[in-house]
C-alpha cells in the first residue's frame, strides 16, 4: 500500500512488495484498479507479458493506457462481467477491494476469470494498525485523503476478516504477510491495551504484530483448482 500521500502521486506507486508477488510465469494479468498503469509497467518490465487494467476514473485510466496493452474504464464488477471465463493467469488488486461496495460480488468476478491454476495478489489495509486504535480509544473516525482511512473506502479489515472473506469466496491463501510504512506506536501503547484486554479476558495473542501493520499482501489459488 503506497503511504498516506495525497494528490497525483497516489495512482503512481508502482508497488514493487506486490510486483514480487505476481508469479514469473504469469504471461496474462488483470490488475484490477490499475490506477496509472505504474505497477503494470513494472510487470511487463520485468519479463514479457500481457497486462490488462480495469480503472474507475477515466482521466487515470488514459494514463494507463500508455502503458498497458488494454485500460477498460468503468465498474470493476461491471466491466469484469464482460471478461472472458478463466482467461488470466493471474489477478492483481492492489488496495482495490476496499473500495468496492459488493465484496463477494467482486471476488466471485475475480474467480470466474482466472484460470483453475492462476494466482490471486491481494493488498488490504490493517484496521487493526496501532493509528486507528488510537483514534479510536480516544472516541474519533476521523477520515483521510490516503491510507487506511482513506475517504472512498467502503470495507474495513483485519487479517482474520481478511483471510475469512477469502475462504468464503471460495480462494486458499497460500501466502500472507504485512508491511509497515509508518512510525512505530507511542512507547507502552499497545502494552496498555494488551494489559486492557486481559485484564476482561480478552485473547491479546498476535495484537502486537499486527498493530505494526500498515497493510496485509495476499497470494491465493482457488479453491477447487
Amino acid at each position: 500500500m503506497p503511504p498516506p500521500t495525497p494528490g497525483d502521486a497516489y495512482f503512481e506507486y508502482d508497488r514493487p512488495e506486490v510486483v514480487a508477488l505476481v508469479p514469473e510465469s504469469a504471461s496474462r494479468i488483470l490488475d484490477i484498479g490499475c490506477a496509472a498503469g505504474a505497477l503494470g509497467a513494472a510487470l511487463k518490465a520485468r519479463g514479457p507479458c500481457t497486462v490488462w487494467g480495469i480503472e474507475l476514473e477515466p482521466d487515470i485510466a488514459a494514463r494507463a493506457g500508455d502503458r498497458l496493452d488494454t485500460v477498460l474504464v468503468g465498474d470493476a464488477i461491471e466491466v469484469g462481467a464482460t471478461l472472458e471465463t478463466e482467461s488470466f493467469d493471474a489477478v492483481i488488486m492492489a488496495d482495490a477491494l476496499e473500495h468496492i461496495a459488493d465484496t463477494d460480488a467482486a471476488l466471485g468476478m475475480v474467480r470466474r476469470v482466472m484460470k483453475p491454476d492462476a494466482k490471486l495478489v491481494l493488498s488490504l489495509p490493517n484496521v487493526r494498525h496501532w493509528s486507528v486504535l488510537q483514534m479510536l480509544l480516544s472516541g474519533d473516525w476521523r477520515y483521510a485523503d490516503a491510507g487506511i482511512m482513506d475517504r472512498t473506502h467502503l470495507r474495513f479489515f483485519t487479517l482474520r476478516s481478511a483471510a475469512r472473506t477469502l475462504k468464503e469466496a471460495g480462494f486458499t491463501v497460500e501466502h500472507a504477510a504485512g508491511t509497515n510504512v509508518t512510525a512505530p506506536p507511542p512507547e507502552g501503547f499497545i502494552e496498555g491495551i494488551e494489559t486492557a484486554m486481559r485484564s476482561v479476558s480478552m485473547d491479546s495473542a498476535g495484537l502486537a504484530r499486527e498493530a505494526g501493520l500498515f497493510q496485509f499482501l495476499f497470494v491465493c489459488s482457488k479453491t477447487d483448482a
